[in-house]
């Protein structure tokens, strides 16, 4: 069996932070040993990638929280020309992918499209509500020509109306996720913790469907324990504006400059972690599997229709409650907060749920095994 040959195209890659940054760069770093040959094209944001075989395209500026690239389509046709791939592979949402309609080299061989997330018509942010028809057009025709749709669980998929005409191109494969990353970690985290009885971390970027505004209210009920939130966004003064307000200012710190050490040596040391999150946006929730992996207990939201509350039961490392209710998620940390043998139960289960579910192994290999169905038509 030869040397099988796939263009992935990205967002963003690390070291810029976010799941599907995440999840392409562990694919790339982990498809070689399942006969596979990755190389990536993604947006440039300043950030060298530290792996070979990634190309990044310049910038011209951003639009709800999407990349604005000219360049992008001359990049693709080169990498084409050049690594003559036997596959795409579509990391969408991403509108840069849509230049792949454009192209006779990108028509000619097979298209996978995985599906981390609708376009949601989000009630907070309106904008969206507004883009999202023009949009459509060009993402269901994406589609059409794709010949496989990846989705991240079938909650997702049940609940997508994006994906609705095409449920007999989709197969459902989890994230995974490389342990190997959560290693480096720093020798302590230069006062972010303020020295609570109870430490709650929150990973993610700024922004409205993250739920961080219910998550510092619910805070007010959660007596001797403080919560980090690692992450910049749109909505960093805001939130720090709401702190402020609600007198939190020694028990809630917001960080925004974190790398992966320091967001490792944060997992190490906070005794849950929180992914408030209120709407379909959040469709997976990778943070839930670093988690997993560490052995730490999470309170999430039961989003319906989203892969999160899948994620935690399939885990079992943690407590669901209903999104926006910052009365219920107070109510699930302080239960954590209280019950050190619960905590400590859940903590135990989520190493062998991560090896046995969602390991990148499982996943490289799974979606190894589609590229060679999709290349061999």
């Amino acid at each position: 069996m030869g040397t099988l040959r796939i263009l992935q195209l990205g967002k963003y890659y690390p070291p810029v932070h976010g799941g599907v940054e995440t999840f392409c760069a562990d694919l790339h770093r982990w498809l070689p040993g399942y006969g596979v040959e990755s190389r990536v094209l993604a947006h440039d944001k300043g950030h060298a990638p530290a792996d070979p075989g990634v190309t990044l395209c310049p910038v011209m500026t951003e639009l709800l929280f999407t990349p604005i690239a000219p360049g992008f389509r001359r990049a693709l046709n080169k990498e084409i020309r050049s690594f003559r791939p036997q596959l795409l592979h579509l990391h969408l949402p991403n509108p840069s992918a849509f230049w792949a309609l454009t192209l006779a080299g990108a028509r000619g061989i097979p298209w996978l499209a995985q599906w981390h997330s609708d376009v949601v018509p989000s009630r907070l942010e309106g904008r969206l509500r507004f883009v999202y028809p023009l949009y459509r057009p060009w993402e269901q025709a994406l589609l059409r020509r794709s010949q496989a749709i990846v989705v991240s669980s079938q909650n997702y998929l049940d609940a997508s109306p994006a994906l609705l005409e095409h449920h007999r191109r989709c197969r459902v494969l989890s994230l995974g996720l490389d342990p190997a990353r959560l290693e480096a970690r720093q020798a302590e985290t230069t006062g972010a913790w303020r020295g609570s009885a109870f430490r709650v971390l929150s990973v993610g970027r700024l922004t409205h469907y993250k739920g961080y505004d219910r998550l510092i209210r619910a805070m007010q009920q959660v007596e001797d324990a403080e919560l980090v939130i690692a992450g910049g966004g749109d909505l960093l003064e805001e939130l720090a504006a709401l702190v402020r307000q609600l007198g939190l200012e020694s028990r809630v710190n917001i960080l925004t400059e974190v790398d992966d050490t320091l967001r490792n040596t944060l997992l190490e040391e906070c005794h849950c972690v929180c992914l408030p999150s209120v709407e379909r946006s959040e469709a997976f929730g990778l943070v839930l599997l670093e988690a997993m992996a560490m052995g730490k207990p999470v309170v999430a939201t039961r989003l319906p229709g989203s892969g999160v509350p899948w994620v935690v039961e399939t885990g079992g490392h943690g407590l669901l409650c209903p999104p926006g209710d910052e009365n219920a998620l107070a109510g699930q940390l302080n239960r954590l907060r209280r019950d050190e043998d619960q905590r400590r139960k859940l903590a135990h289960r989520g190493p062998a749920s991560f090896e046995q579910h969602f390991h990148i192994r499982q996943t490289a290999e799974a979606m190894a095994g589609i590229y060679r169905s999709l290349a061999g038509r």
